[in-house]
């Protein structure tokens, strides 16, 4: 809010026109475009069809690979702005590697890293999913909570002399209020 408007990624324009209409009651949608005098963009779909698109996901690992790795080791800074992005791949790669398909990731054609990186990147996460002290059940049962986070509220929590102060009390108690704000400003 109050920021400057940004020109989307095609990716992600593609990806929000492709879910336009109402889940279960239209199959398609329309897209509108709002006062098109003011379109300062050449039009997504008169693209040549021949450029190559690499999604997100890859395009991250291609490019921002140190940030990937300080990611899956949990020492990327947690102030940084785009932090979720690389905590996403992150956790990614480690579901990726606890379901054995880390492979399709580590030789898919957008992957554009050498043999050195592709190995150093597999043992980063092997080594990150080693770190989990969090059983997969617990992990699976909080898909919206990535596995380094989960890690890192566990740890937090393990290392409690007493765990009173973050149990949450009664939704009528006079503490309410405090406690939750207590967790919500807590950054582990």
């Amino acid at each position: 809010m109050h920021q400057p408007s940004e020109r989307l990624e095609d990716v992600k324009i593609n990806n929000i026109t492709g879910r336009a209409g109402r889940m279960l009651e239209h199959f398609s949608g329309n897209i509108y475009l709002i006062e098109p005098e003011n379109w300062t963009y050449k039009d997504y779909f008169d693209e040549p069809a021949d450029e190559v698109k690499i999604p997100t996901y890859f395009k991250l690992l291609n490019e921002d690979f140190d940030k990937i790795i300080n990611a899956l080791s949990g020492t990327y800074s947690h102030e940084e702005k785009d932090q979720y992005r690389y905590y996403a791949v992150a956790n990614k790669l480690i579901n990726e590697y606890s379901n054995d398909v880390l492979n399709n990731t580590l030789t898919a054609p957008e992957i554009q890293l050498n043999k050195t990186e592709l190995e150093y990147l597999n043992k980063a996460v092997i080594t990150a999913f080693q770190n989990l002290k969090i059983s997969s059940f617990t992990l699976e049962a909080n898909p919206t909570v990535g596995y380094i986070q989960q890690n890192r509220l566990f740890a937090f929590l393990s290392a409690q002399a007493t765990l009173d102060t973050w149990l949450l009390p009664h939704p009528k108690s006079d503490e309410l209020f405090q406690r939750l704000l207590q967790a919500s400003e807590k950054t582990i």
